[in-house]
């Protein structure tokens, strides 16, 4: 590969590393501050903030609220920018019922059937 290639191939590598770094560190700081309630549910995002605060590009800014909006953080609306989406009662009853499988599961197994095979070596070992 000729000198000027592999100069050119090295450029768009550290150019994709970095704008991947500050993807992460846009998408982890707006993450982080919706989860903490410090952007409350409907408060509007506006780009130029995180990008003087972050001191990174627009791209991985609109990037990162992109990835947010996927998950179902924050709510895009075309020529008028981002927003923390607003919590439903229903959001609330499916985290909930969420939560409330695993300790079904965990109640079921915990039965005295169940449990006696686990704790016999215990026993054993307690003598």
């Amino acid at each position: 590969m000729p000198l000027r290639a592999r100069r050119a191939k090295q450029q768009v590598a550290s150019i994709s590393s970095a704008t991947s770094s500050s993807l992460a560190l846009a998408y982890d700081y707006i993450k982080q501050r919706i989860l903490s309630l410090k952007y409350p549910p409907g408060m509007n995002l506006a780009e130029i903030d995180f990008v003087s605060e972050l001191k990174v590009s627009r791209t991985p800014v609109r990037e990162a609220l992109i990835k947010l909006a996927s998950e179902g953080l924050v709510e895009l609306h075309q020529n008028r920018g981002a927003w923390v989406s607003e919590i439903t009662l229903s959001d609330i009853r499916q985290f909930f019922e969420a939560l409330d499988g695993p300790r079904s599961i965990s109640t079921a197994m915990s039965t005295p059937e169940t449990l006696a095979p686990c704790m016999k070596p215990i026993f054993t070992f307690m003598r």
